[in-house]
């Protein structure tokens, strides 16, 4: 029987933190977590098979575009659909939100992501830069 694909809990951070940490993905806080629940929670999706945490996507949604960051598959359940099934489910939501696009934000290094959103057709673009900024007090 195939993952069952659901909306994240909270009950799922632990799985989640350590599935995002073992994929070299840098791990959102559950206070991050929680604040992201506040708006569109049924973007935030993860895969379960067996009671076990094999898959997880965080999609989000500006009110035209969305995205799709922090795509993470357990190493036994890559290769099989899984992280294209996350990303199906998470552009189907988009769309029915009425997005526009829909941004992928992958790390250059990460050759097997940057393959698998181009199989699911997105096209880079090279002369993009990510700049950021942390809107919230250093800590004390």
């Amino acid at each position: 029987m195939p993952p069952i694909i659901r909306e994240f809990q909270p009950k799922d951070y632990a799985a989640v933190a350590e599935l995002w940490e073992a994929s070299g993905i840098r791990t959102e806080s559950l206070e991050d977590v929680r604040f992201k629940l506040q708006r569109d929670p049924e973007l935030f999706l993860v895969a379960e098979d067996g009671g076990d945490i094999v898959g997880v996507v965080l999609g989000t949604f500006d009110g035209r575009f969305g995205s799709v960051n922090r795509l993470a598959i357990t190493e036994s359940h890559r290769r099989g659909g899984l992280a294209s099934a996350l990303l199906e489910r998470v552009e189907d939501s988009l769309r029915a939100k009425g997005a526009r696009r829909v941004w992928a934000w992958i790390e250059g290094h990460n050759q097997a992501s940057r393959a698998l959103f181009a199989r699911n057709g997105y096209e880079e673009w090279q002369a993009v830069v990510t700049a950021t900024k942390t809107l919230l007090p250093p800590p004390s």
